[in-house]
């Protein structure tokens, strides 16, 4: 396995870790978390089960924009954590989201 695919195994095992789970309503507001207790986890085989059940599942790589650059998940967008707050609303409302960081 090359570096890079030994990174992204790395940041998938993160994933259990790292991983919250938002839900968004359609028209309303999101409940975001607040505690770490509130937090919702998913394992990466529940979120690649749920992938090939077919639903739709946008995964959100919250580390710096840096740590993105350098490997990141595939299929993975990148929203540093600092940026969540104030980029809400650019999320969707209409599937699971995904976060995860180390």
């Amino acid at each position: 396995m090359n570096r890079t695919g030994k990174r992204l195994g790395l940041l998938l095992a993160i994933l259990v870790i790292g991983t919250v789970v938002l839900v968004g309503c359609g028209s309303g507001t999101v409940d975001v978390p607040q505690t770490k207790e509130e937090v919702p986890r998913i394992s990466p085989q529940e979120v690649q089960n749920r992938i090939g059940e077919g639903k739709s599942i946008l995964i959100v790589d919250a580390r710096s924009a840096d740590s993105y650059a350098q490997a990141h998940v595939a299929g993975a967008i990148s929203v540093p954590l600092n940026e969540v707050a104030s980029r809400l609303d650019d999320l969707p409302r209409d599937q699971e989201i995904v976060f995860y960081c180390t």
